[in-house]
Parts: C-alpha cells; structure tokens; sequence
C-alpha cells in the first residue's frame, strides 16, 4: 500500500509537468514550463526558533522542574518566472516537554483506613521533526491554472513516564508501588495533489483536484513495575504497535454566474469521492525466562474501510438589502471495521445524511447589518471509538476501549447575529439555539483482574441529549497603530440522558482580550488574555482555568526579531469524572508546562 500511494502520487505531480513541458494535448493546453536554466525572480526567508522554561511548578508540599525546551529551523524558498512559481519549505527541529499530574479515584478504591489511591506521574517527551513540502502553480493557455504540491514530515518521539501509586491520607502519600515506562514512536506522514482550474467568460469555471496522503505510526512500549511487598515483583511486557492511514479523494466543482441570466446570483455544483483506510497491526511480545515471546493476549489486527460521497449545492443571491446564502451537503457510507479474522464486527448505516446551512442578511446601510442562520451538521465516530479492542491508557493500570454501538452525534444551530462597522471599530453580538442528539461521552469502569489487580476501562457512549443557550459578544478597533478586542460567551448548558429521566444543568463563561500597538522603528507588541469559568458537561467536571500571552517584534532591515512569553498565569488544569451512578469518582490534576518562552529571528531576502 506504501508503494501504491507513492507511485500514485508521483504520477500525479510528475505526469501534468511531463505533458506541459511536452505540449501535450492531453492537458488542452500549450503552454511550457520555464526552463530552469532561465533566470527568474528568487525569494525567500530563514528562520531560527528557540524556546526554554524557566519556571518551577509547586503544588502544596510537592515541587518538581517541568520543562519545555525547544530549538527549530526553517528555509522557505519562492521562485517566480512569467506563469510559473515554486515554493520550497525545509523545517526540522527538537522539542522537549515535560509534565507533572495527580490522579485520584475514590469509593471502590477506598481501604479499611478511609485512604483513597491515588496516582502521581512525571512524564517527559523528546520530539524531533523533519519536514519538507513543495509547491507548484502555473498557468497555460486557454485560461487554465494548475496547482501541484507534494510534502513529506517526520517525527522521532521519545517519551519517559514515572509513576507512582499508593494511598493517601491527611496529605501523606505513601508509595506502594512504583512504574517505570518508556515508549519510543516513529510517525511519518506524506501527501500530494493537483488541481486543475478552468475559467470561462462572464465569471464561470470548473475545478478539479485529486490528493492522496499516507501516515506511519510505529511504537515500542516497556513497563518495568516494582512493589514494596514482601518480595519486590518486577513486571515487564512491551508493545509494538503500527498503525497506517491512506486517503484518496478526488472531486470536481462548477461555479456560475448568474444562471439563466439571473442577476446577482451565484452557484456552485459539485462532488466528490473520499476512501479511507485505517489499518492497526496490534501486536505484543511478553519476557519469559529473559526472552521476549508473542503474546495472543496482547495481539490483534484491525482494518477499517470507509467510501463517502459527498454531493455539494452552494447558493447565493441578493436582492436590494437582503442577502440569501444556502449550502446542501449530501453524504453517503460505506464502512467495514473488521478484525485480524476477517471477520466483519461493524458496519456503518449507509443511509445518507443531509447536512445544511442557510442564511439570510439585512445590510442597514454602511455601518449595520443583521443575518438568521440555521444549520444541521453530524459528527461520525472516530475509529479509537469504535475499535472494541482493549488497548492500554495513560497508566498501566488504565485501558482504553471502543465501542462499536455508537452512532452519529448531530447538531442543529440556530443564530440570530447583528453586526457594527464605523472607522475601525466594530461589534458583533449573537444569540444561539444549539440542540445536540446522542453526543458522544467519555465514560469509565473497574474489572478486577485473576491477581487482584483493578482495572479502569476508558470508553465512550452516546449518552446524551444537550440544549445550548449561547450569548456571544465581541468588540474591538483596528487602528494603523492600535489594535484592541474583548469577547465574552455565556453558555446556558442543560443535559438529560437517553433512557432515564436525569437532567442536569449548568452556566459557564469564557473571557479574552488582545491589544496590539506598533510603535517607531518597527517595533510592535501583542498581550491577550483569556479566561475560563468552572463548568460540569454531564459527567464532567473541570475547574477554572486562565492565561496570559505576550509577543514583542523588532524589524530591522531584512532581520525580524520576535520574543514570546506563554502562560504568565496559567494554574493547575482539573478534570474530575464521574461514573453513571456518580457513586465512582475519577480526578486527574496537571501541571500543564505552559509557562515558557521562544526567541526567533528570521531573514528575509
């Protein structure tokens, strides 16, 4: 399939250069490359990137470094002779980021001391990235335009967790035992494409494009587990995980003008066919005797296929002040989850679903306008959902499940919007209606295992239906020197679930403002803030959360300078779960490593 995918893609970049440098008809068109022996108008810019974390994290009695290194670079290359321009970029990279959490869960794990178990992990990931991508657009005869690109990105991680567990009571944690784990990933992904634009008098054209894309991911995983018992267990057992994803997509789209010579309309036809492949080779190997062996329990293999078609009607039109705007997608399935057997476990419904977007607006004057919209949209299961196989979480003693029962989660919208422009500044306030079906919720239990070791599952249902009152409001001014902007959103958040009779209900709010001032010779500076309310969504919990960003930049010539401070106030992040009886509960604390800063400087040239 990795063969496949590269030939596939060569031939789509190589074979329109060889037909336009050849003159081809093929192509309907005349036109040639520039040779690249002429000279042409190069530019470009190169870029050096670095970051580091100064900060200490403490946490009542604990205190631990949680650092965020990084150093990048980067060349962007532009070529431009008459019709035809190239874009060259080469990035690569390291990044080293470190975290610190506390996970708790209380009544099942309660012992005769009223201690509850808790977790507490230092985890440290190194990253190192390659990338590269090119491309190319020029233009023949008959007012033709084309478009290639082709990209390649790696990434080499190396992630270290230590964790501990034991019981807690009156702020002393007494370590029971203690996880060593190290993983190592090779993820590779790769794309490439063309495009094909035809234009036509009076403002009509056609579009074709066909992409195909590849990713890699491979992993090793050990555990090495200590007890304080008796006598010290030592548990190893390692993981080999790959998992591949294609894609093709290929489509064709009209867009005319005033059809039927109707006057200020618009409309766009068009479809198109997606394929999807996701296949997990998901095996294992445990130690016997100081030699690694197959493992059955830990192995299997997954193929997930899927074929949309997807027909799209695009409308606008405009009488005197009203503006009307519609868009129709019609979406049909195929897909086949099956497992190393062959044997098919899932199939999706292959109905067809309609999804809409319809709008109208009133211009009153220059300055105000208002607009209705309403839409209906879906969302699928992802494919870590739907996957009914057992694979392991965060911790060793977590395990994350699918399940293959869900189904679409849809949403209907409803906005009412009113809008205000005059000499830079503007504001925008709307009222939504959103009202979701079968929303897709993250939920967990406990298994006891043969040694008495418990088991949290992670997995998900469709659990829910919400209604969502939302108020948003966003003010600011853009000036030649200043700029300044503030939003607000209220959310009036209710929940009942699907067979029982529980309502639930909730307010929350989010906060943000940015200014923006460029001062003489060429300097500029950005500071935003942003802030988040308590708020519980179903069985979710999650406490405040705020943060403060600063950016400066220095022109000089052909030089940029730029310096930026994240989460000057940022706090630990709490999530807190509850299970459907809410007689379990699950709390996880993180240091989120935010507060850190990056110096770059680029040059142009």
């Amino acid at each position: 399939m990795i063969r496949k995918a590269f030939l596939l893609s060569l031939a789509l970049i190589v074979l329109p250069l060889f037909a336009l440098a050849q003159g081809k008809d093929s192509l309907n068109v005349k036109g040639q490359i520039p040779a690249l022996d002429e000279k042409g108008k190069w530019s470009g810019t190169a870029t050096l990137r670095g970051g580091y974390n100064f900060r200490t994290h403490t946490w009542k009695d604990n205190s631990s470094n949680i650092p965020h290194h990084e150093v990048f670079t980067g060349v962007k290359l532009n070529h431009k002779k008459k019709n035809f321009s190239v874009e060259l970029n080469l990035t690569a990279g390291w990044e080293m980021i470190a975290r610190n959490s506390r996970r708790a869960t209380w009544d099942d794990f309660r012992d005769t001391a009223g201690r509850v178990v808790i977790r507490e992990k230092l985890s440290r990931m190194r990253e190192s990235k390659y990338g590269f991508s090119n491309i190319y657009n020029w233009k023949g005869n008959n007012n033709i335009t084309y478009r290639a690109f082709v990209n390649n990105y790696l990434t080499v991680r190396d992630n270290y967790n230590c964790i501990g567990t034991g019981n807690i009571f009156a702020q002393d944690f007494n370590i029971l035992n203690l996880s060593v784990n190290q993983e190592d990933s090779y993820i590779n992904k790769s794309a490439a494409g063309f495009s094909l634009t035809r234009q036509y008098g009076g403002g009509n054209s056609f579009v074709y494009h066909a992409e195909v894309s590849h990713s890699l991911e491979r992993k090793k995983s050990l555990w090495d587990t200590f007890s304080d018992g008796p006598k010290p267990i030592v548990k190893e057992w390692k993981l080999k995980p790959s998992f591949r994803v294609n894609n093709a997509n290929t489509g064709l789209k009209f867009n005319i003008k005033e059809p039927f010579g109707i006057k200020r309309m618009k409309v766009e036809v068009g479809g198109s066919f997606i394929y999807n492949q996701n296949k997990d080779n998901y095996c294992g190997e445990s130690k016997k005797n100081n030699i690694w062996v197959d493992s059955t329990k830990l192995s299997e293999d997954f193929n997930y296929l899927t074929l949309r078609s997807i027909g799209t009607l695009n409308l606008d039109y405009s009488i005197g002040k009203f503006v009307f705007s519609a868009r129709y997608n019609l979406e049909g399935f195929a897909d086949r989850l099956t497992d190393r057997f062959a044997k098919e476990k899932f199939q999706f419904e292959k109905k067809p679903v309609l999804t809409y977007f319809n709008s109208v607006a009133l211009k009153l004057g220059k300055h105000h306008s208002f607009s209705l919209t309403n839409n209906y949209t879906f969302r699928r299961p992802t494919y870590t959902q739907l996957c009914w196989y057992p694979r392991e979480g965060k911790y060793e003693d977590q395990m994350i499940m699918g399940n293959p029962k869900l189904k679409n989660t849809t949403t209907l919208n409803a906005t009412l919007s009113y809008n205000f422009n005059y000499n830079g500044f503007y504001t925008k306030a709307d009222y939504s209606h959103i009202l979701n079906e079968r929303e897709i919720e993250e939920t967990f239990s406990k298994d006891t295992l043969e040694d008495g070791t418990v088991i949290t599952f992670f997995s998900w249902i469709n659990n829910r239906h919400s209604r969502i009152y939302k108020t948003n409001l966003k003010t600011g001014y853009n000036g030649k020197r200043l700029t300044a902007s503030a939003e607000f959103t209220y959310y009036n958040y209710s929940q009942r679930a699907i067979n029982k009779d529980i309502k639930k209900k909730d307010h929350y709010w989010n906060f943000s403002a940015e200014t923006g001032y460029k001062f003489e010779r060429d300097w500029s500076a950005v500071i935003r803030y942003s802030f988040r309310s308590d708020r519980r969504i179903a069985y979710h919990y999650k406490n405040s959360y705020h943060n403060l960003n600063l950016r400066i930049d220095k022109k000089y010539k052909r030089h940029t300078f730029s310096l930026q401070a994240n989460g000057l106030l940022d706090k630990m992040d709490a999530t807190m779960y509850y299970s459907e009886d809410e007689k379990g509960i699950w709390m996880e604390k993180e240091n989120k490593n935010r507060r850190y800063f990056l110096l770059s400087y680029t040059f142009s040239f």
